[in-house]
């Protein structure tokens, strides 16, 4: 296992991480490792996506449905899933996972941190909406 993936399974086996999603710790923690063609999508140097405590308290408060385990599937949506941009510094990536999951990440500035922004499940009118108004950079593999 990389050390990227290690610090992302660090993440998920800790004790507090469901404290954390709830936005009631400081920091960030990495979520997600981020493959190369998405790291060139962006762009960005760095190779995992984190999730604030600010987006975790947001995510919390608006999409109570999102629960810890639904932050494993991240994964699989920078991997396999469909990608389109629609704004500057952000990708948008949409993946069937028995249901269907929307996320938004975005990237710095500088390209140094990539975070998670928002995180949610959708259905296919949003979807299409979503797709008319957006660039497809990466069909669901």
């Amino acid at each position: 296992m990389s050390a990227n993936a290690s610090a992302v399974e660090a993440t998920f086996l800790s004790p507090d991480f469901d404290t954390f999603i709830k936005g009631e710790i400081d920091g960030h923690r990495p979520i997600a490792v981020i493959p190369d063609d998405l790291r060139l999508a962006l762009p960005a140097d760095a190779s995992l996506l984190l999730l604030s405590r600010p987006t975790a308290e947001k995510q919390y408060r608006e999409h109570r449905d999102i629960v810890a385990a639904d932050y494993r599937k991240v994964q699989a949506m920078l991997d396999k899933g469909e990608v389109f941009r629609d704004r500057e510094m952000h990708l948008g990536l949409l993946h069937d996972q028995g249901s269907w999951f929307y996320a938004v990440i975005k990237t710095t500035k500088t390209g140094k941190a990539v975070f998670l922004q928002s995180f949610r499940r959708t259905n296919v009118s949003d979807i299409e909406r979503m797709r008319a108004r957006s660039v497809v950079i990466r069909q669901a593999q």
